[in-house]
């Protein structure tokens, strides 16, 4: 049952330390566009990945496990002889120099200038990739991409919105797809993004735009979540737990890309606090 799988990878990196990296489960796919813009995702057969970034030269030591309730499966150890060239896009981190800016791991300044754009028509990536290229054209760098449910969320209530919902901890391939060539197509121009996981209208009614969407959020009670008020989603245990468990999917599918500049967890938002 793939959906009591865990699937780990145990890195040690050239300089002797141990990284604990999350696999996860994805679809292969084909995306085409369409005459008039519009894209269109075959989704084939299922597969269990393992993701990480080598970062630096020297030999990796790989091992996987995979563990299916009371019962462990191991790998033997794989040797990866990795060469890193200059080329490679590494991950932005705060500098050492100065924690007022950023930097790359090579040590150059890195300085975000570009746009928030939020989502895309048709929930398009054939749109991002202009945007994209748009940018890298005018050494723009950044831009912030939501996971929303018109335009590449991966949870949310199967039947509303754009994408192959599921409800709760089913994620959605298709919209999942999207966010491999956005970040791939990204990392290829040089451009990085900062990854939205909500936002406001998600634990809202009505609306300016009449955009909240709590009514049909699968966190809702009514439709088989467990919180019966937006607040809860805060609060409630089990709510926590489904969270945390879609955090554990995002990282572990999208968290080797240096292409992501940060995470947020939430567009304009009002959490409770003590």
């Amino acid at each position: 049952d793939i959906n009591n799988l865990d699937i780990i990878s145990e890195v040690i990196t050239p300089d002797g330390k141990t990284e604990i990296i999350n696999g996860f489960y994805m679809t292969e796919y084909d995306i085409k566009q369409g005459e008039s813009g519009k894209e269109s995702i075959t989704l084939k057969n299922p597969s269990i990945r393992v993701r990480y970034l080598f970062s630096t030269t020297g030999k990796y030591i790989v091992k996987f496990s995979i563990k299916e309730r009371s019962k462990s499966y191991y790998s033997g150890y794989y040797v990866f002889d990795v060469k890193v060239g200059k080329e490679d896009m590494d991950f932005i981190r705060v500098s050492k120099r100065n924690p007022l800016y950023f930097e790359s791991g090579d040590g150059e300044w890195f300085f975000p200038i570009g746009f928030n754009i939020g989502w895309a028509r048709y929930n398009g990536l054939f749109e991002f990739k202009h945007y994209i290229d748009r940018m890298s054209k005018v050494d723009a760098n950044l831009f912030r991409m939501w996971m929303i449910k018109w335009s590449n969320a991966i949870e949310w209530t199967e039947g509303n919105g754009n994408g192959n919902y599921k409800g709760l901890m089913r994620y959605a391939q298709d919209n999942s797809v999207r966010i491999d060539e956005i970040l791939d197509y990204a990392e290829e121009r040089g451009v990085r993004l900062i990854l939205t996981f909500g936002s406001y209208l998600e634990l809202t009614e009505g609306g300016y735009w009449n955009e909240g969407a709590w009514g049909e959020n699968p966190y809702n009670s009514k439709n088989g979540g467990p919180c019966n008020e937006p607040l809860e989603f805060f609060s409630n245990e089990e709510a926590k737990r489904i969270y945390k468990n879609r955090l554990r999917y995002i990282v572990a599918r999208w968290g080797y890309s240096p292409s992501i500049f940060a995470y947020e967890f939430f567009n304009e938002t009002h959490a409770p606090f003590e």
